[in-house]
């Protein structure tokens, strides 16, 4: 093969890969992307009673199982799961635990599984941040944070925000 003919060879083999990328690269730059996040809003009440309780180094810690979460908004179902609660001495509280939502978000059906900390005050205030884990059926790509805030009136009861978007 002569010089020139190889030099005509390359640059057809060039301008043949220039082609096929002009072509494709817009197919990549318009993929599946995340859904936007998306504001979720709403009630929340807990129930349970520990199944046992004991004293700690001034603290009380208590083991519930299942605690249930009854929830209204955007979030419409309830959650369950085992958590421990930890009383300190001076009246304030902290909580972790797992719980798993059945209901609809946004009216979309399925499971969610969420990991709680939360924290209780002397006076009786409540907080708790809620991150998703896991989720099955139309839930299965949810991503959700949610806080908590309210009172503790027998149980913890008030309202809820928080960021969802969906993954593809």
């Amino acid at each position: 093969m002569s010089h020139n003919v190889f030099g005509r060879l390359t640059c057809a083999l060039i301008l043949a890969a220039a082609l096929v990328v002009a072509v494709l690269s817009p197919l990549g730059a318009t993929g599946v992307a995340a859904s936007p996040p998306t504001s979720a809003s709403g009630t929340f009440r807990y129930s349970g009673e520990p199944i046992s309780c004991w004293p700690a180094g001034g603290n009380t810690i208590c083991e519930f199982a299942p605690t249930v979460v009854t929830y209204t908004g955007a979030f419409d179902g309830t959650s369950t799961g085992p958590n421990t609660l930890t009383i300190h001495a001076d009246g304030s509280a902290n909580f972790h635990g797992f719980y798993t939502f059945t209901g609809t978000v946004n009216g979309i059906p399925g499971t969610v599984t969420f990991e709680a900390h939360g924290t209780g005050t002397s006076d009786l205030q409540f907080q708790a941040t809620l991150t998703s884990v896991s989720g099955t059926g139309a839930l299965a790509n949810l991503h959700a944070v949610l806080r908590q805030v309210g009172t503790v009136e027998g149980h913890p009861v008030g309202t809820y925000t928080g960021q969802i978007h969906f993954d593809p």
